[in-house]
């Protein structure tokens, strides 16, 4: 599965019927969380779709790791680029550690837990 695909069954999962479908039973209506767990296992157990797919604890978008965004220990959380931003500007860092630190920083000060719920990868 591509990225697209990914998050078309994320979309899925959380409600949103597909273009052109029709459903004679009832249709799922996951949480975010939810969704994102069977995409988890998908990715994991079954391998049916790429493991550096993550959902952004910010925005809550399905992104490629590999080409965007990063994973920050200090609070077990994964951000794409778009959200890393707007909270440490638009700043070079030449000191990854810095870097880490002030998203983490960040993300404590701003956020009522400094765990995410959809920090799945850290729970499992």
């Amino acid at each position: 599965m591509n990225l697209e695909e990914t998050k078309e069954l994320y979309e899925f999962l959380k409600g949103e019927t597909p273009e052109g479908f029709k459903f004679k039973t009832g249709q799922p209506k996951l949480s975010e969380d939810e969704a994102f767990t069977i995409i988890y296992v998908l990715q994991e157990k079954f391998h049916l779709i790429p493991d550096f797919y993550e959902k952004c604890a910010e925005c809550k978008e399905i992104y490629d790791s590999e080409n965007d965004g990063h994973h920050f220990d200090g609070v077990g959380i994964n951000l794409c680029d778009g959200c890393i931003s707007p909270m440490v500007g638009h700043r070079y860092y030449h000191d990854m550690e810095k870097f880490e630190a002030d998203v983490c920083d960040w993300w404590k000060k701003n956020r009522l837990s400094c765990q995410s719920p959809s920090s799945i990868r850290s729970e499992a």
